[in-house]
């Protein structure tokens, strides 16, 4: 961020004065409204939440106690679980308010520990010395910005597990989020069937279940109708006669066949192909997805 300082003295002031003055807003809304449009796009890739960075790379949450919060996207993420180490590639032209100062800062790619956090260092270069009438000699512009280091500062310097993600900072607010009764997801027992295993889960929202399933099989035997995953025992909160999740592919890496989970009368879960295939497996089939059940 670019300002001007005004000193007593009497201070010469220039037309390039009004000019940064004026450029303030017109150099970074443009650049934090492209941020914002990007992040609305998953194409780009880009991890925004601390629920995902923050699973290995150490992330504020939203709360009064945050001291500042990117303007997503952020920055690209790669993890390797055998080293122990993630890189972190930070776009060119992104920004991070703290203070309530919005900072640019450069492209910058940094490799950290898994658990450690990364560092945003406010960088401050005090430009343009003037003759003051008084005899003087001040700086008469400011340049602000940030540096994303793997290193800390001993001035003026952030831990990432201070700061958060815009996205996360309104999402906070919307009703989507606030409408969850139960934060935490709860773990359902089930009867797994044909070699599954894994987790099914819910959390219950104002208006709905929402149910999370990741499960997997182990059996090569060919099936060619609806293959069982799981019986509900009867016990699956907000019901499940005919109800049906979102539509996702399972299959091998040659196929992919769009099917969803369909809950029977009995309360068996079904996984259930939108084409019904010549031959598919249930280890060919795992099964992650959530969806909600309206209440």
């Amino acid at each position: 961020m670019n300002k001007v300082l005004f000193n007593t003295g009497g201070q010469p002031v220039y037309l390039d004065d009004l000019e940064t003055i004026q450029d303030l807003a017109s150099e970074s809304l443009p650049g934090v409204l492209k941020q914002l449009v990007r992040s609305a796009i998953p194409a780009y890739g880009y991890w925004t939440s601390g629920d995902i960075l923050g699973n290995k790379v150490p992330l504020g949450g939203v709360s009064t106690s945050a001291k500042g919060f990117f303007i997503t996207p952020f920055c690209l993420i790669s993890r390797n679980d055998e080293t122990k180490k993630a890189v972190l590639d930070f776009a060119e032209g992104g920004y991070v308010c703290i203070g309530d100062e919005l900072l640019e800062y450069a492209a910058t790619k940094i490799e950290v520990d898994y658990g450690s956090p990364f560092y945003v260092i406010v960088k401050k270069d005090v430009l343009d010395n003037r003759s003051l009438d008084n005899g003087e000699i001040a700086a008469c512009r400011e340049r602000k910005y940030a540096v994303i280091s793997k290193e800390s500062s001993e001035t003026d310097c952030y831990s990432s597990a201070d700061l958060c993600s815009l996205a996360d900072a309104i999402y906070n607010i919307v009703s989507a989020r606030r409408s969850v009764v139960e934060s935490q997801w709860k773990k359902l027992s089930v009867d797994f069937r044909n070699g599954y295993s894994g987790s099914v889960e819910y959390r219950e929202t104002t208006d709905s279940y929402r149910y999370r399933i990741d499960i997997a099989s182990s059996d090569s035997t060919a099936k060619t109708n609806d293959i069982e995953l799981f019986d509900t025992g009867g016990k699956w909160p907000g019901g499940f006669w005919q109800a049906v999740s979102c539509l996702f592919g399972v299959g091998g890496d040659d196929e992919t066949t769009l099917s969803l989970v369909r809950f029977g009368q009995d309360g068996m879960a079904l996984l259930h192909p939108l084409v019904k295939p010549d031959i598919w497996t249930p280890i060919g089939c795992p099964v992650k997805v959530i969806f909600e059940i309206p209440k």
